[in-house]
């Protein structure tokens, strides 16, 4: 345990260290920011790696373990209604249960409750979709092209100022906790399936479920426009903590405290309530498994309440303070410096770890995790910084999803299909907390001083770090189709040959 816990930290902090080093170069020698705020996006950072790691020992003994039992469990069945069942209940408790959406909340001034509860029914009908898909086995395309179709239909009706918002809450629902869960529970259902496409079908089902939450907020978004609420939405851009002593610094981080120890206590419990009723009425675990995965719950719980700590004490401010300040001396600088952040801000989202362990489990190492990381970097660092554009020029966001998705959907047609659903899971997997929480923050800073809509140019930074994988891991897959022909014509010319 020692040595695994180890290699956590090693990941965490290799993960965490480049956006850190890169953001306080920026803070301490280019904009000069007070000692406390300095010290306490120090404290932030540190807060990242920690949490990150204990997140991710946490999620390893409880969450994927408990996912993969239930879809196990569920397939066994074979019961139509236990898949429609579970995953409506799922997707609604897991929907709850994301941290994310109290960020998106906070900076938008959408109600808490009404977020999460059009998006939990969003979330818990696209499950059930994707769940049959794999009983069924339903090409993954098909589902994706459906969904996304109705999508853009809705977005014609949709108010411009909602259709970031829309985009925005798919990304930021599939977060630390959503992640993990729903991908163990498509590898329990591979794993009893045991043919030849169960494998592929491993995948795909956080990228449909993202779909269930666009739509739910364009629907929320037309009721919103037919009560008239729509002017009632305000956001404003973070600001620094005023920092004049040790006690002001550690107030503000009993005060993130007390809101995450609490709000990640309540997002958890749910989900262990759900597993405990589980093992009396399916999996009847030894005592020694069921505090094992108890203990992983707390463990899990430790671990992401760290992380939201630093990402909302100092990640949060530093964000909104950067883009404002940056669109005030030169807006030009932002969209590279965006590519820059956006590159490496990918590896510090907790829930990147479980995607680069199961994509070289299901691949047997063909795709290996550099590989991987490489693509859905270099997409997500022009995807911010496209974003970054937008927020300080007002482009359409249609002018970008629409060409961005098009392109997606249809290399679905031509790359393996495997490399279809990592990719559309690999969207939703990427825009995590610390997108929202610093990323989000720097647009709207910035559309703020340039005298942008926050909710046209800003909203939406996240959707955009989402959109990028579908389309950089299916080129992925085009180069791996293209290797794995010429390695086999090679091969067919050599047995001629002797």
């Amino acid at each position: 345990m020692k040595k695994l816990l180890l290699e956590k930290f090693k990941d965490s902090l290799s993960a965490v260290l480049p956006i850190s080093i890169i953001v306080l170069v920026l803070i301490v020698g280019f904009f000069k920011i007070d000692l406390g705020n300095t010290l306490m996006f120090v404290f932030a950072a540190i807060c990242l790696v920690i949490g990150i790691a204990i997140y991710n020992l946490g999620i390893d003994l409880s969450l994927s373990r408990v996912g993969e039992k239930i879809g196990a469990a569920i397939t066994k069945k074979q019961k139509i209604w236990l898949f429609v069942l579970f995953g409506l209940v799922l997707g609604f408790l897991i929907t709850v249960a994301e941290p994310n959406l109290s960020v998106l909340a906070v900076q938008t001034g959408i109600d808490r409750l009404v977020l999460i509860v059009s998006i939990g029914i969003g979330i818990g009908v696209f499950l059930v979709i994707a769940l049959l898909r794999i009983v069924f086995q339903i090409p993954l395309k098909y589902i994706l092209l459906g969904g996304y179709a109705i999508i853009f239909i809705l977005g014609v009706f949709l108010p411009e100022k909602f259709v970031p918002m829309a985009f925005e809450s798919g990304g930021v629902t599939t977060g630390p906790l959503t992640v993990p869960f729903i991908m163990s529970i498509g590898v329990g259902v591979a794993y009893i399936r045991g043919d030849k496409g169960s494998q592929d079908d491993n995948f795909g089902l956080i990228g449909t479920s993202l779909i269930g939450a666009i739509i739910a907020v364009m629907i929320l978004g037309l009721i919103y426009e037919s009560q008239g609420k729509l002017d009632s939405l305000s956001a404003e851009a973070s600001t620094l903590h005023e920092i004049n002593s040790v006690n002001d610094f550690f107030n503000i981080v009993l005060s993130e405290a007390k809101i995450h120890l609490k709000e990640v206590a309540i997002a958890l419990l749910p989900m262990l309530l759900v597993y405990l009723v589980m093992h009396f009425i399916f999996f009847k675990d030894a005592p020694r498994v069921v505090f094992a995965i108890i203990g992983g719950f707390f463990v899990t719980y430790i671990g992401l309440t760290i992380f939201l700590i630093g990402a909302n004490t100092g990640f949060l401010a530093i964000g909104g303070y950067l883009g404002s300040t940056l669109a005030e001396y030169n807006k030009w600088l932002l969209p590279p410096l965006a590519l820059v952040l956006g590159t490496v801000i990918v590896l510090a989202e907790p829930s990147v770890s479980t995607l680069k362990n199961q994509v070289r489990d299901v691949t047997d190492g063909a795709i290996s995790n550099k590989t991987l990381m490489a693509f859905i970097s270099v997409g997500v660092g022009v995807a911010v910084s496209l974003a970054m554009l937008r927020a300080i020029t007002g482009i359409s966001i249609w002018w970008i999803i629409i060409p961005t998705y098009a392109l997606s959907l249809g290399l679905s047609f031509i790359v393996p299909k495997l490399f279809t659903a990592i990719a559309f899971d690999s969207g939703a997997i990427v825009s995590g907390p610390l997108a929202a929480a610093f990323l989000l923050p720097m647009a709207i800073g910035a559309t703020t001083q340039v005298g942008g809509d926050v909710f046209t140019d800003a909203i939406g930074i996240v959707s955009f770090v989402a959109m990028a994988p579908p389309l950089t891991i299916q080129l992925l897959g085009l180069i791996y189709k293209f290797k794995e022909r010429v390695a086999s014509k090679v091969y067919q010319e050599e047995i001629i040959y002797f």
